[in-house]
Formats: C-alpha cells, structure tokens, sequence
C-alpha cells in the first residue's frame, strides 16, 4: 500500500520552472525600464503567485526523494519570490522602504546559489549552469539596491539567459514524461562508484 502510494507522486519540476521564467521575464523588462509605476502593486500578486508555485513544487521533488533540487525550489519559493513580492507590497502601502536591506537579502541568497554549486556537481552540466548564473543575478540584484543602478543592464540580461534556462529545464521536464529527449549534458562529476549508487541517492544529489 506504501508504495502504490509513492508512486503517485510524479515530478513537480516543470511547475518550478514555470513560476521561475515568469519571475525572471518579469525582472528582465522590469530592469529595462519597461513596467510603470502603475504596474508595481501587481508585481506582488506576480512574486506571490510564482513563490507560492515553487514553493508546492520544491515540497513535491522533497517527498520523492530528490533533496537538491527539492531544497532548491522551496528556498528560492520563499527567499526569491515571497520577500520581493512582500516587499513590493509594502511599498505601494507606505509600509516601509525595502532598500537597502533587500540588497544584502539578495547578496545572501547570491551565496547560497554558488554553495548550491556543489550539489549540482553530479547534475547534467546545463543544470548545473543555474548555479554561476544565479550567483551573478542575484548579486547584480543585491548592488542595484545598494544604488549602483548602472548594473541595471547586466541584471536585465541575465535574467533573460535564466528565464530561457528556465525554459528549457521545462521542456526537459515535459519530455520525461512522454519519452520525449530533451538533452541537459552529462554530469560534471560521476559518482567514485556509480554501482553503490541506489536511485534515491541519485535523485538526491540532482541527477535527472
């Protein structure tokens, strides 16, 4: 009974990746000037949404045993979408001022992203990419608030390289389940001894 009951869990990784290139398109024009003021109470709802989303699919990849990516999800749910989208909130209410207290949020989570790096070592190397990218997006973040607006541009563009991360990761997501291929690479690092690997330690550590 256990098991029939595990089995019905399938893979939440696809509604991850949607919540995770909306909120990137959404920094991408934001960051490029191109939503008014008058659209910054709807960013909330939008943040909200999206964290709300990764936040169901980080929980799911967590009860079938994928711990990375599960972690992962749920975090960036939280951290990534929740705190902006309250904080845009906030704002539009004469709360308070999010600034700069979100840029050394952004900073931290810019940290975890580069120590999330080692748990996508043994992940396909186009997965692993969001590590790097992540840490220079929200770094990039993190300074714009602190008030080096210049940096503006490089914010904008790399969120759009993750937004079509984000994207393919879903079209990859899809495929697993109707046997369609979609390639991410190879690993970086293979297990010493892949044979002592069992399926859940594989998953785990955020292999596909």
């Amino acid at each position: 009974m256990a098991q029939q009951s595990e089995q019905q869990w399938a893979g939440a990784n696809a509604l991850g990746m949607c919540a995770f290139a909306m909120i990137t398109m959404i920094l991408w024009i934001y960051f490029l000037g191109l939503v008014p003021k008058e659209n910054t109470a709807i960013l909330f709802a939008i943040c909200f949404s999206g964290g709300i989303a990764q936040i169901i699919a980080g929980i799911i990849e967590l009860r079938r045993g994928v711990g990375v990516r599960g972690n992962l999800l749920a975090t960036m749910g939280c951290l990534f979408m929740l705190i902006p989208g309250l904080s845009f909130l906030m704002t539009v209410l004469k709360l308070g001022v999010p600034v700069p207290i979100l840029g050394y949020v952004f900073m931290l989570l810019g940290t975890f992203m580069g120590i999330w790096g080692l748990g996508f070592l043994r992940a396909p190397r186009f997965v692993f990419c969001i590590s790097p990218l992540g840490v220079i997006i929200l770094f990039t973040i993190g300074f714009i608030d602190l008030g080096y607006h210049e940096l503006k541009p490089l914010a904008a563009w790399t969120c759009f390289l993750a937004m079509l991360w984000a994207l393919w990761m879903l079209a990859h997501s899809l495929g697993e389940f109707v046997g369609v291929r979609v390639p991410v690479g190879k690993p970086l690092a293979a297990p010493k001894v892949a044979a002592a690997a069992s399926p859940v330690t594989a998953l785990a550590m955020g292999a596909e």
